[in-house]
């Protein structure tokens, strides 16, 4: 099998009180990243979500403006609701189960 190593990145989850240089050696000529994104979910190494929290808040700012702006174009209601969940909605929920229950007290609410 053969691995392109410009493509592959290491990440090793840890505690956050675990030091780097007690963890074992990385693989030879692969990266060693503190966090990755797969399949459009951001992986810290110490289970933080704030990367991705902040992420979804900044795509889901922009499409608001969007919906503003057929808001301004005087759009029917039921089709801003229709973009709305289809451009926001979605983005929220994508993937949530799987790093929702890593928010903090302060981002859950």
């Amino acid at each position: 099998m053969i691995i392109n190593e410009s493509k592959t990145k290491e990440i090793a989850f840890r505690r956050p009180i675990v030091q780097r240089d007690h963890m074992f050696p990385s693989v030879d000529g692969i990266e060693l990243v503190d966090n990755a994104k797969l399949l459009g979910v951001i992986l810290h190494n110490n289970f933080s979500v704030e990367m991705r929290v902040t992420y979804i808040l900044s795509i889901c700012n922009q499409r608001i403006f969007l919906l503003k702006r057929l808001h301004d174009q005087r759009s029917p209601v039921h089709y801003i609701d229709l973009v709305f969940h289809a451009i926001v909605v979605s983005r929220i929920l994508y993937a949530l189960p799987v790093w929702g229950s890593c928010l903090s007290s302060e981002q859950n609410q």
